[in-house]
């Protein structure tokens, strides 16, 4: 996606939330990130774990899990062009 021209193409990050109230109702969305690798029996699995505090009961309001496959061609291509970029933009997707 190009957000910028002076920049050009960039990796961002889409984070679709069907039920968004409970995001929309804040003044400040504060966006965290656990990122990691597993090795499996099939090969790795690349996870990044989204959440927004604070934890009610011992659950975040707003929880995202996204799994990749490195060993896939085009997600590839996605992390090679990713490690050029100094941050990663983040779109939160709601339905109207």
């Amino acid at each position: 996606m190009t957000l910028d021209d002076r920049i050009g193409p960039e990796v961002v990050a889409l984070l679709v939330d069907p039920d968004p109230d409970e995001l929309l109702g804040r003044k400040q969305l504060d966006l965290n990130l656990k990122a990691g690798i597993a090795a499996t029996d099939f090969g790795p699995v690349l996870f990044l774990v989204w959440w927004m505090p604070p934890f009610v009961y011992g659950h975040p309001p707003a929880f995202y899990e996204q799994l990749l496959n490195p060993l896939n061609a085009t997600v590839a291509v996605i992390l090679r062009r990713l490690q050029d970029q100094t941050h990663l933009p983040i779109l939160l997707i709601v339905p109207v």
